[in-house]
């Protein structure tokens, strides 16, 4: 699981809340998009109607939609109360559609059990290809992957025209700040370039570009 420091989740652009209600009791989660690899603590909103002598208590569980739970959290109260919690999320766990499952009771005798949706969506990203030149070591290829303020982890493919038809060349990854480079013996007229994407970040591409020439190493 690629759980690393936990920090607060930034919400999509737009982000779009689940909710979900039964007697008395309001759960809301908002839609996000990972920021980053590390693991996160993503809010949820609880609403409860109850009179002012009455206690409740609520027990919310979550994990992607069809599949077990992977983090819970609880609330306990008396009376009337607006309050959050915030559950784990982990971007190994899964992108996609989760669910939030509620299960309670208010006072003594209602029960109240419900289900909320929400979506995890992979960050998009932009691969640049900044430069392709054959020089005396070879074809030198330049780039960066970008997914937003911070920089995607996961492979390159970078494919060449040779012969009238595309060819791997090879692969390489980015650098912390996002920037790629890629060396290859073979002569090629074209490139382009391929970000594979993972479990946190969309793929994306760049390219064809035209090999230029140069007498630098």
């Amino acid at each position: 699981m690629l759980c690393g420091v936990v920090s607060v989740l930034v919400m999509a652009s737009p982000a779009h809340a689940g909710s979900g209600s039964s007697n008395g009791v309001t759960v809301a989660v908002e839609d996000v998009v990972w920021s980053g690899y590390d693991c996160v603590t993503h809010p949820v909103s609880v609403s409860v109607d109850a009179a002012d002598h009455i206690g409740w208590v609520l027990a919310v569980q979550a994990g992607p939609t069809g599949r077990q739970r992977l983090d819970s959290t609880a609330f306990i109260g008396v009376g009337p109360s607006v309050t959050s919690g915030g559950l784990l999320l982990c971007p190994a766990d899964s992108a996609g559609p989760w669910t939030v499952n509620v299960s309670g009771r208010v006072g003594l005798t209602t029960q109240t059990n419900f289900a909320v949706g929400f979506n995890v969506s992979k960050a998009p990203t932009a691969t640049t290809l900044e430069s392709a030149r054959r020089t005396e070591v070879g074809t030198k290829v330049r780039g960066d992957v970008s997914a937003g303020t911070w920089s995607g982890r996961a492979g390159v493919r970078v494919k060449g025209r040779k012969n009238g038809r595309w060819v791997v060349l090879g692969h390489t990854y980015p650098r912390k700040d996002g920037r790629f480079r890629f060396v290859t013996p073979k002569s090629v007229s074209r490139v382009r370039v391929d970000y594979l994407g993972d479990d946190v970040t969309q793929p994306s591409s760049a390219g064809p570009r035209r090999i230029s020439t140069s007498s630098s190493r």
